[in-house]
């Protein structure tokens, strides 16, 4: 496939041995696994070693080239030191090397004179060592008076002393001197090497290859935080080390945000997504927007809409500006009833929404009264009652509204009075959208590396990484369907068998429970939903892959056996499309090889057949079905785990699709508002926390800015409605 996402990598393409082909042959008796090779693991391995390095050199101010000092305007305060390690100076050689600092510069001697000065003296030291060395070994070899003797080696270890401490007050000085160049408002000094700065972030590649900073070695960024500056830098080296707190979260991400450090910057938003309340969401809501984070500022929209009644009790509502103020108020998702306690849409709602914006222009009456229609506008009047209206029309600040106010109230006022067949259509007359219980993106189980029974589920609607209720038991390469609003944990690996058993999850008891276990053990295998009941397919029982197939009816309770695929498969991917049922590649283990056919299943002749096969071998393929598609995202052809897609119509075959960020296998697909969702699996090397989105109406991927708590393949995904 031209451009298919794998081939353009190259080197970057992620070496592994297959695990399919490891879970099978292992329990093959006479037969080993192939060995992975270690070359991903040991690459790894030497870039955090090469990290390490280089922030060990970075704390012993070793090799820097650089000397980042951050200014904010805002703040007022002395200069500072960013002493790292054992360099911390004692306060009273900092102020004695300050005084001394001072006291060279009122001679008008620079840092480099007394570095000559410095080399001057060290070399006369050296020679008086020297001579001195020459002396000693003549009284040596003329006489052996040993007090002699000591009184030599005592005269060494003082002007030996002299030099260290000479060459420390320059070294301290130097220090002093950059820190001179960041003086004025509160400045920290910060070291570092501009390769790992460029590297890590598009704008210092910019500034130490195309501006004049790229010959300067002290540089001040102005408007930024210090200590942001500061934290940053250190994450660059040692991402770990990034700690994230109400008092510093605003301050990092205007820093990550201008010096163009994703990481940090992400972490931020995910920060601030996790800490959405009633009380903030609105001032979170603006600072996103400020600095351009539109996802997060589409999470708070949205938790302001759900949570509007709440909102406007704060004192955050009352200090809205008059745009936003209507933004909000024009919205169709607008929670004014359903949910938040009346019916959705219905007067009680749309009299709140009255009550929110008269608030609003009281509390700040002669300057807000001019925005009165404005307001009003989006507030849906014709919905209110007629005895509602007529009240709240005598009373002020509706009294002495404008003639644009007035117009407003008659109109609503007429709707009353026509018949529903004669009422003109207008946004002001259709009632907002009842508000859905929000869904969340269910993760179950998978490896980590061994099997695990946690469960989490992501909050569509803000963003957020949410724990959930268990599994009753470990479980990783399952398969998982939703039937009937219940989640089906279908078979896979508890980390010692493959297994048999079923776990449902009801979501609106948030409870697990077992269900009716399989005719055969199963793992790695691929689950769906067709026409109201599941079908598993495939797999690997412990001893050798399956080609076998099972069905179950809810209404009987039971699993029954299928017709056989004319492959064995194991992981292998599974879909409904158009009443079939697909597999989708997957691994031989008769033959040894991954697999690039596929085959389909009608249930209404129980019969399968083959279909035309992708460009590429796939096993452990993400599938899913999004626009009337079938896709298959990832997996791996032995050594090599793929990023490349393909996509498949029914009468016009397969074709390539835009390859994802990253390389993955075993991920776990779900499809959901027009859109397709990647979770988890691996590159090959580690599992993975991640979760990739597709817009096949912008033909682009994304990642979600918040992770997984824990890396995970094998896993199953699941769309649900958040149990209350």
């Amino acid at each position: 496939m031209e451009n298919n996402g794998d081939t353009d990598r190259g080197s970057m393409l992620v070496r592994c041995a297959s695990q399919s082909s490891l879970d099978e042959s292992s329990q093959r008796v006479g037969s080993r696994a192939p060995r992975a090779p270690h070359a991903a693991d040991s690459g790894d391995d030497h870039a955090g070693k090469l990290l390490g390095a280089l922030a060990a050199l970075r704390r012993d101010r070793a090799l820097c080239d650089v000397l980042l000092c951050a200014r904010d305007g805002d703040m007022v305060g002395q200069v500072k030191v960013a002493e790292m390690g054992d360099r911390t100076m004692p306060e009273s050689e900092s102020e004695s090397a300050n005084k001394e600092s001072e006291d060279t510069e009122s001679k008008t001697s620079t840092v480099t004179g007394t570095a000559n000065l410095c080399e001057t003296i060290t070399e006369q030291n050296e020679q008086n060592e020297r001579a001195d060395d020459r002396s000693e070994e003549e009284q040596q070899s003329e006489s052996s008076n040993t007090e002699e003797a000591a009184e030599a080696k005592q005269s060494e270890a003082v002007r030996a002393e002299g030099s260290e401490c000479l060459r420390n007050r320059v070294e301290r000085s130097e220090v002093l001197r950059c820190n001179s160049e960041c003086s004025g408002d509160s400045a920290i000094a910060v070291p570092a090497h501009r390769a790992v700065l460029a590297a890590c972030s598009p704008y210092f590649r910019a500034m130490f290859t195309q501006f004049d900073e790229k010959t300067m070695h002290t540089i001040t960024i102005q408007n930024v935080d210090p200590q942001a500056l500061e934290m940053i830098v250190e994450y660059i080296y040692n991402p770990e080390s990034l700690c994230i707190t109400e008092d510093n979260v605003q301050a990092l991400l205007s820093a990550s945000s201008l010096l163009q450090v994703s990481g940090v910057r992400q972490a931020c938003c995910s920060f601030l997504a996790s800490a959405l309340t009633a009380e903030n969401a609105l001032g979170i809501r603006a600072f996103a927007d400020l600095h351009a984070c539109t996802d997060l500022a589409q999470l708070a929209l949205r938790y302001i809409e759900r949570h509007f009644l709440e909102i406007v009790q704060h004192d955050e509502f009352l200090t809205l500006d008059v745009n936003n103020l209507c933004e909000i108020l024009s919205s169709d998702s607008l929670c004014t009833g359903g949910v938040c306690g009346g019916p959705a849409g219905g007067a009680g709602g749309e009299e709140a929404v009255l009550d929110a914006a008269l608030r609003w222009v009281r509390h700040d009456e002669r300057e807000r009264l001019g925005y009165l229609a404005d307001v009003l506008e989006q507030v849906r009047l014709p919905l209110l009652p007629h005895e509602v209206l007529v009240a709240r029309a005598q009373q002020p600040p509706l009294r002495q509204g404008a003639v644009a106010v007035k117009d407003l109230i008659i109109e609503a006022l007429s709707f009353h009075l026509l018949r529903p067949s004669r009422r003109p259509p207008a946004r002001r007359h259709r009632p907002r959208a009842a508000p859905q219980a929000p869904q969340l993106l269910l993760v179950v189980g998978g490896q980590a590396p061994k099997a695990i029974r946690e469960v989490e589920a992501y909050e569509l609607d803000t963003g957020r990484w949410l724990p959930c209720r268990p599994l009753l038991s470990r479980r990783c390469r399952a398969g998982l369907a939703l039937l009937d609003g219940k989640v089906y944990a279908v078979g896979g690996f508890n980390g010692t068998l493959r297994v048999r058993s079923v776990d449902i999850y009801d979501p609106a008891r948030d409870t697990w429970s077992c269900g009716p276990p399989l005719c055969a053990r199963r793992s790695t295998l691929g689950v769906c939903a067709l026409g109201g009941k599941l079908y598993a397919v495939g797999g690997f029982d412990g001893a050798t892959g399956l080609c076998s197939a099972e069905v179950f009816d809810p209404a009987v309770g039971a699993w029954r056996a299928a017709a056989d695929m004319r492959t064995r498969r194991s992981s292998v991917g599974v879909a409904a499309l158009e009443g079939r049922v697909y597999a989708v590649g997957g691994y031989d283990g008769a033959n040894r090889q991954c697999l690039n056919t596929v085959e389909r299943y009608d249930p209404a002749t129980d019969r399968w057949e083959p279909v035309e096969s992708m460009s590429a071998r796939r096993s452990g393929a993400g599938v899913g079905v999004c626009g009337g598609a079938l896709w298959a995202l990832g997996g791996h052809d032995g050594p090599a785990v793929r990023r490349s897609v393909e996509r498949y119509c029914p009468g016009t075959g397969w074709s390539a699709a835009p390859p994802m960020l990253s390389a993955r296998r075993n991920a776990a697909v779900l499809t959901h508002g027009g859109k397709i969702y990647v979770v988890g699996g691996d590159d090959g090397a580690t599992n993975l926390n991640t979760v990739e989105v597709f817009d096949p109406e912008t033909e682009q991927w994304t990642e979600l800015e918040a992770r997984m708590s824990t890396g995970r393949s094998y896993a199953g995904v699941a769309l649900i409605e958040r149990p209350n």
